[in-house]
């Protein structure tokens, strides 16, 4: 971001697509187009899942990796949940799913706008840590390992909240595990993924007695 303005990068394939959402880019004060031959780092790029979403998705991850870009919204013509968990994954920010609405990308741009004001200037402050426990196969123990590691973490007075969030898209055992009984998946989540912010995900959240935040349970 150079003098408060933001640096736009759109890859789409249609012709259509792009100066529509050029003109959406334009129309927000504050924005502006990347030209073709520019090098530098795009503060925002806007990319069109294609047929390959495994590569598009390890191409997005390496971008933001490498710091060629600073966030992503994703354009797909498909909305499955599982498509927008990968998404979420990787470190896409916003996701729309064509035909495109002006209105939810004018409001991605205002959200966007909102955190780089709320940023400027201010030194990168860590929230939080990601602990991830994976098992080679089912039933080796990783749920067992997992939930004990949150209650553990719970218990410590420097630690001033504790998520596990379970993964496994089908029979998800966290809940089992700790007798709660969530009132949403991840299905109902990720059917407007706009609204992951911190307030939404904290209301979705299910706490137990032990003072453990879990994720909703699988669809």
């Amino acid at each position: 971001m150079l003098d408060g303005t933001i640096r736009v990068r759109i890859e789409v394939k249609s012709p259509n697509l792009t100066s529509g959402l050029e003109e959406m880019v334009r129309s927000v004060q504050g924005f502006q187009m990347q030209s073709v031959d520019e090098s530098r780092q795009a503060d925002l790029l806007i990319f069109e899942l294609g047929d390959d979403s495994k590569k598009d998705f390890g191409l997005i991850r390496s971008l933001l990796d490498l710091g060629e870009t600073g966030e992503v919204f994703l354009v797909s013509r498909d909305s499955d949940p599982a498509l927008l968990l990968q998404a979420m994954r990787t470190g896409v920010n916003e996701f729309f799913s064509q035909p495109i609405k002006r209105d939810e990308v004018l409001e991605a741009l205002a959200r966007l706008k909102e955190r780089r004001a709320k940023s400027k200037g201010s030194e990168p402050v860590r929230l939080g840590k990601l602990i991830e426990v994976v098992g080679s196969k089912g039933g080796v123990g990783t749920t067992t390992i997992a939930t004990n590691l949150a209650a553990s973490l719970a218990e410590k007075e420097n630690v001033q909240s504790v998520a596990l969030v379970d993964m496994k898209l089908l029979f998800g055992d966290v809940p089992l595990f700790l007798q709660i009984k969530p009132s949403y998946h991840w299905g109902e989540i990720t059917k407007d993924i706009s609204r992951l912010d911190p307030t939404f995900l904290m209301n979705v959240l299910s706490r137990d007695s032990c003072g453990v935040y879990v994720h909703p349970r699988s669809l």
